[in-house]
């Protein structure tokens, strides 16, 4: 267990710290570092930020133009527009960090078997990911999300129909890597392939998934 920590969980951490560095030396990186920061804190800060809060109803002063007191002005139901926006910024971080998450995680995995671990999972992988893609996403997820209007089924659904995109990409990715010179060399030294995706392939293709 302390091997596995220190070979894939810290040199995980070490290459996410690498990558962010290296947006922070970016101009252009510090400059997206500081928008999402804003909005980060934006959201975390937002009961400090607006004395208003979402169920403020005021019909009286629906549609009311930006001012002082409401500083994008107000909807047709008097709720301030700025407090909408601030606690609206925690929805859409939760669930798109974390759709981000499963949609990269799923799709690696399923990518990475469909690609190395024998041609029955890749076919069966392969026509599901047919499928899916001729499936308009959009009114699936309007209709779905109207079933159920939850966090965990938004994020289920949006997991659903995007994880495709990325395990087609790892999985061109994984067959160009197994026919490199040394992922054959580990495989004549009889390695596993448990062993040689996690020791060689995953570290060939983390990047392109961070």
């Amino acid at each position: 267990m302390k091997k596995f920590f220190e070979r894939y969980i810290l040199s995980s951490l070490k290459g996410v710290g690498k990558f962010l560095l290296a947006v922070v030396k970016n101009p252009k990186g510090r400059r997206g570092v500081i928008l999402v920061g804003i909005v980060v804190l934006a959201a975390i800060f937002a009961p400090y930020l607006t004395p208003y809060e979402l169920d403020d109803y005021n019909i009286a002063n629906g549609l009311a133009k930006p001012s002082l007191e409401h500083l994008l002005g107000t909807d047709k139901n008097g709720i301030d527009i700025l407090t909408q926006l601030l606690y609206g910024a925690r929805i859409s971080l939760i669930i798109g960090v974390t759709t981000g998450l499963c949609v990269t995680v799923l799709g690696a995995t399923l990518g990475v078997v469909s690609a190395y671990f024998g041609k029955v999972s890749a076919a069966v992988i392969l026509n599901i990911i047919n499928v899916l893609l001729v499936i308009p996403t959009t009114p699936l997820m309007m209709i779905m999300s109207n079933l159920s209007s939850s966090y965990i089924m938004m994020i289920a659904i949006f997991t659903l129909v995007g994880w495709c995109g990325t395990a087609r990409m790892v999985r061109a990715q994984v067959l160009s890597i197994t026919n490199m010179n040394y992922i054959r060399a580990a495989e004549l030294a009889d390695g596993s392939k448990t062993y040689i995706m996690f020791k060689h392939i995953l570290r060939s293709f983390a990047p392109l998934l961070i």
